[in-house]
Order: structure tokens, then sequence, then C-alpha cells
């Protein structure tokens, strides 16, 4: 969270629209009168600002007109917030950013000025809504959770157009405009959406016909375990293990490069230790190249061995090892997005 003691409190939506009235326009060699640049914080960060569409309708963004061909038509279109009024209810609109990466000058943009009650937050890559504002009265367990804010072009694959504006997964929520307690109850109104991960499953068909190699391989690693001289500690950078692990990637590209050539190279897998590499170690146990193999899995892992625990957590790195490297990880399924039509939590 990346706190902006300099941004108002704008919290309804009379108060983006006093917010406007009373902020002068910046008019610069790079700012034009008529661009109506009006910041909602230091005038030197212009690109944080309010546009007024209408006497109903305002907008704050984080970009500037020359972001887009149409202009303010483009900031407005995909600004972050969108207030609107009509009848005595207002409504705020959010939006993610366009593109398919961060955009951390939105999200901390969101952070610092959304209104009270409504927090947003990252966690794992992916960004969220809190509704903060509910009755004391109301049990935690019970709370509805988090609601997702997706990005448009991480999602092309639901036959989004990768120009197509956020609104199209946005989250919008409304309270009345009266006074008191009725005053911070923001309710969505809007749609909200979750993720289906990515499902994947382990060819244990082919995996079977690995199993003596897998097993013959696991015992001897066991067996030579400590003797081999790489870093072990994950919080332990060790120069030594590091000049050692890389003269074996070394080597082992350059026999696997004389060796494999002739096999075309797919992307997934490991890098260093491709399917063909890691069929031929398993089923030889004199292999030249064993020890590099067992060396790129122990730099993989930085795994100590002081408990029955801990072999128990290198068997399970080792298994994820064989299966990226035997490239016996099938997707099944992969990640979408899935829309709720109104408010999944009721």
């Amino acid at each position: 969270m990346n706190w902006r003691v300099n941004l108002p409190d704008l919290n309804t939506f009379e108060e983006v629209a006093h917010k406007y009235k009373y902020t002068k326009p910046v008019v610069s060699c790079k700012h034009r009168l008529e661009w109506d640049v009006r910041p909602i914080g230091p005038r030197s960060r212009t690109y944080e600002r309010v546009i007024k569409v209408n006497s109903n309708k305002y907008v704050i963004t984080n970009e500037l007109r020359g972001d887009y061909d149409d202009g303010d038509i483009g900031v407005i279109k995909h600004a972050p917030i969108t207030w609107t009024r009509r009848d005595g209810v207002e409504r705020i609109q959010i939006q993610n950013t366009r593109y398919p990466y961060a955009d951390t000058l939105r999200y901390t943009l969101l952070e610092n000025i959304l209104p009270q009650g409504l927090y947003f937050f990252c966690q794992n890559g992916k960004q969220y809504v809190q509704n903060n504002e509910l009755d004391c009265t109301v049990s935690p367990a019970v709370r509805p959770d988090p609601l997702f804010l997706p990005k448009v072009r991480a999602y092309r694959h639901l036959g989004l157009n990768k120009f197509q504006s956020p609104q199209a997964l946005a989250l919008t929520f409304e309270r009345h405009n009266g006074r008191g307690e009725s005053l911070s109850r923001w309710v969505n109104v809007g749609n909200t959406y979750s993720i289906e991960a990515e499902r994947v499953t382990v060819d244990r068909h082919a995996k079977a016909k690995m199993k003596n190699g897998i097993d013959s391989f696991w015992a001897w690693l066991l067996d030579v375990y400590d003797f081999i001289p790489v870093c072990k500690n994950p919080s332990t950078f060790d120069p030594d293990s590091f000049k050692y692990v890389r003269k074996i990637i070394t080597e082992l590209q350059e026999y696997t490069k004389e060796t494999y050539a002739h096999i075309p190279r797919v992307s997934e897998g490991h890098y260093y230790v491709t399917k063909e590499l890691l069929e031929d170690v398993l089923q030889d146990e004199k292999h030249p190249y064993r020890t590099h193999v067992a060396v790129i899995f122990m730099s993989y892992a930085t795994q100590p061995l002081r408990s029955v625990e801990d072999v128990r957590a290198l068997r399970k790195k080792y298994n994820a090892f064989i299966n990226m490297c035997a490239l016996l990880k099938k997707v099944t399924s992969k990640e979408k997005l899935v829309i709720y039509k109104g408010d999944k939590n009721g």
C-alpha cells in the first residue's frame, strides 16, 4: 500500500464536483487552457486529475489525453473511477487497467482516492475491492468476500476485443445520496467476477513407466546429497556454490546441444534438463551427467535435510521436478474468468 497524504478525501459526488469547481486548471507550455487539466493532488502530477463530463458525471484518472488517439474521450472511457448521480442516487464505477500487466500508478490512485467504505488492494498478482462499510453487528464470518477486479486484455480468450473498454469488466457500487447513516452504505449493483484456476493433471501412465528409474535416482540422491557442494539453505548465498552451479550448467548446456541437437526443443519443462536427458539419466545409473542433473535439482530445491519432515519436503519437490522436466503435466482446462450477473454475494 502506497499512502499519499497529499490527496484529498473525495467521499461523495458533491465533494468530487466541489474539487473540480475550485481547482484552477493547469496552463503551461505543455497544457493548454482548453484541455481543462485540474489535478486532484499536487499540481505537478497533472496526470492525476478530475474531468467533468457533465453536471451529473465526473471521472478521476491517472492518464493524459496524449495516451489516446481520441484524447480525453479515451481517457474518460478508461478512467479508473467514474462518479455519476441520478435521482438521488450516486454511483461509482471502478475499472482496472486496460493492459494485461500491472499499472502501479493506477493502483496507487485507487488505493488512496476511493471513497470511504471501499478499499482497493492487490493480492497474488490480482486486484480486489472490499466493501468495508458494513453493519458492525454483522459477523466477519458472514461478510462478503472482496470483489475481484479483472483486466480486460488479460482475458482476451473470452472474446473481448483487445481495445475494448475496461467498463466491460468493471465493478459498480451505488448508494442513496442522503444524510446520515445511509450515506456510507455502498451496495454492489453490477457484475462480479471470479477466476477458475487452470487445472493440471499428471500423466500417470507415462510416469509409471519411469518408476524404477525415478526411485533409483531418488535413493542415490539421498546417499550423495550431503557431498554435493550446492547451498541447501534458501536464505543463504554461497558464492562458491553459485560458481559451481554455473559451471555445471555450462557443461550441461554444451552436452545437451551436442547430444540432442536433432530433437526439436519444446518451450515447456526445465530450461537445463530436457525430457530426453532426464530419461537417459534415469535409465543409466552410470550416466556421465547424472551428477549434473542432481546439481540442477538441488539448486532448484534448496532444501536442507535435518529431519524426516525435510526429507518429505524434498521428495515433494523431487516429484514436481520430475513432472516438470519429463513434461508429464497436462493442462485439462485453462484459467477462466467467470462473470456473475449481479452481485453473487447477494
